[in-house]
């Protein structure tokens, strides 16, 4: 049941992205609450995987959902080059696993699913994750014409360093 889940979510997720990258009818581009696209129609697309590393995953995500859901992303979009994916992974400290880049040009392997969905850390800091995903994405802010969608992979335990 949690695997249909995870999987409906991802390819509902995916297809929004293509879905709002390509061309819609006049009457479809004035969004109303329950049409909202976070993108214009047409926009190239700079989509941020955040994704909890955190060591309550080992439970929370026994059944490795995360790279299902990985492997769903990179299956959907494989071959769209006006999207360009970047990861980045955190726990007490943010990586960037992968910078943006289209999957046509670096498809994700399944050594890189495994890396990117590790869960060794010893604290949920979203702050760290959120202020490196900010980074990434201003890394790359030359480029005002590219919609910026951000999708955050958690179990929602947060527990940051004490104090912070």
């Amino acid at each position: 049941m949690k695997r249909s889940i995870l999987l409906a979510v991802a390819v509902a997720l995916t297809a929004g992205v293509l879905g709002f990258a390509s061309s819609l009818p006049a009457s479809a581009q004035t969004a109303q609450p329950e049409q909202y696209t976070p993108c214009k129609a047409g926009s190239a697309v700079d989509l941020l995987v955040l994704m909890d590393q955190s060591g309550s995953l080992a439970w929370m995500d026994k059944d490795l959902l995360r790279r299902d859901g990985l492997r769903e992303v990179n299956s959907v979009l494989q071959g769209s080059d006006y999207v360009r994916l970047a990861i980045v992974g955190f726990k007490e400290e943010a990586t960037v696993h992968r910078p943006f880049t289209t999957l046509s040009e670096r498809p994700l392997t399944e050594d890189d699913i495994r890396q990117i969905t590790v869960f060794d850390g010893q604290q949920t800091d979203y702050y760290t994750g959120l202020d490196a995903a900010i980074t990434e994405f201003e890394r790359t802010a030359s480029k005002a014409d590219r919609c910026r969608v951000l999708v955050f992979f958690t179990d929602g335990v947060y527990d940051p360093l004490k104090g912070e």
